[in-house]
Order: C-alpha cells, then structure tokens, then sequence
C-alpha cells in the first residue's frame, strides 16, 4: 500500500462514505458527510485529505472546524464551480449533471461516465461490482453545483492551508465505524 511508510509517523483513517466499502447504501450527500468527517475525525488538530467526492465533504468538513485542521488536501475533487465561466468546464459540468439525473442503468451510466470524463477504457457488459456499486451510488446523487463552501475560492483555500500548516505535522482522531460512514 502507497501510505504504509506514512502509518511509521501518523495514524491513518480511511472513512468509508455512504454506499461505499464496508458502509451501507446512503444517498451521496457532500454536506451531511462533511458534518460526521468533522464530528468525527476532527475533535482535535489533525491533517485532513480528500480524494474525488471526498475533496468536496473535506472542504467542508474542513470549513465546520478549521480550527482543528493543521491542513488540508484535495486531490482531483468534482469542483466545476471553482472554474465556472470556462466553456469546457461548464460543458462538463452539465454533461455530469445530466448523467446524475439520467435514471440510466449503472452498467450504462457507467459507459457515459467514462465518456464524459475520457477514460479510454470499454466497459464490458458486467463490470466488476465495485464500479456498478460506485456507479449506482453516483446515479441520483446530489450534484456538486456549489462545491466549495460559500465566501471560498481555490486561491483562498490554498492561502488558508499554507496559513494552517505545522512544522510538527500530526494526524490524529478517531473514527468509529458505525454504518454511518
């Protein structure tokens, strides 16, 4: 695993969202999620990471408590709002839109999934079950229109983060999986 040689100087936690890994199915919601990341994981100074969908609930999980977050990334986060106004992105933008209310059969939403976002692989008629799982989370899922908290911009953030950062990094927290994530 790439964040072993990381587990030598921090504790690692890696929360399950809703409808995925170990958790119960549960409607993708980046607000309610952000809400337990921060009740959760953020009861003392910790460094915060989130990757896709998980970027959008740390932001905001991030901005319930910034009191606690020595610092925070986000990795490729669904953030189009951030860059609004570019017509490839607002192109983008709408064609997620339009799949997350599409009412498409997972296996199908999954192959315009991969369109829209130019992965160049054919889906086969039976994926593996983690991406129709994925998949069927995604389909109805609540659309990232306004994905970063109100009154932040990406330069903000990153100012915030640089302002945040410690020179003795920590992670800390507990997470006690309890269906919710």
């Amino acid at each position: 695993m790439g964040a072993a040689p990381l587990t030598e100087r921090w504790t690692l936690l890696a929360p399950d969202r809703p409808g995925h890994g170990q958790s119960p199915p549960g409607r993708q919601d980046f607000e309610p999620e952000a809400a337990l990341v921060a009740d959760q994981l953020l009861d003392q100074p910790s460094h915060l990471v989130g990757h896709s969908y998980g970027g959008i609930v740390s932001m905001y999980a991030a901005a319930s408590r910034p009191e606690n977050v020595l610092s925070l990334t986000i990795v490729e986060p669904p953030c189009t709002a951030v860059a609004r106004g570019v017509p490839a992105v607002d192109e983008y933008a709408a064609e997620i839109r339009s799949l997350l209310g599409s009412g498409l059969d997972p296996v199908e939403g999954l192959r315009r999934f991969f369109v829209i976002a130019g992965v160049p692989v054919e889906v086969p008629d039976e994926p593996h079950p983690t991406l129709v799982k994925g998949m069927r989370q995604l389909l109805g899922a609540r659309s990232p229109a306004r994905p970063v908290p109100h009154g932040w911009s990406v330069p903000d953030a990153t100012t915030w983060c640089r302002r945040r950062r410690t020179s003795t990094p920590r992670w800390s927290g507990s997470f006690t999986p309890d269906g919710l994530l």
